[in-house]
């Protein structure tokens, strides 16, 4: 289920959520930097949607340094300190990539499923 969050209008975010069994999923959450507690709205509308869908657990995997942890931790989500290995290839591409990749400053938003 994809849920969107608007503001004036215009898409500011979403989250991809997922059910199986008794077990939710965040599978992706993307808020437009400078949303101040967008990521949170974001969550807390998560956590009510699988509150609706009685479920015993809701499992969202983000790196450890990523900047929605403080927001998780602030609507309950608890680290696991699990670790997950991650491996990362390039890959030749013979399209034009994006331009923005060209920034330097630019970050990749990788989450559960990205590997499909």
């Amino acid at each position: 289920m994809i849920r969107l969050v608007e503001q004036n209008s215009r898409s500011a975010g979403y989250s991809v959520l997922r059910k199986s069994g008794r077990q939710g999923y965040v599978i992706n959450l993307l808020a437009h930097p400078g949303g101040a507690g967008l990521v949170r709205e974001i969550l807390e509308d998560a956590v009510r949607h699988f509150t609706e869908q009685p479920v015993d657990l809701v499992e969202c995997w983000l790196p450890r340094q990523h900047p929605y942890v403080r927001s998780l931790s602030e609507v309950g989500f608890v680290c696991s300190r699990d670790r997950v290995g991650l491996e990362f290839r390039t890959v030749p591409s013979d399209r034009e990539e994006p331009r923005f990749l060209e920034d330097p400053n630019a970050r990749i938003h990788l989450t559960r499923g990205d590997s499909d």
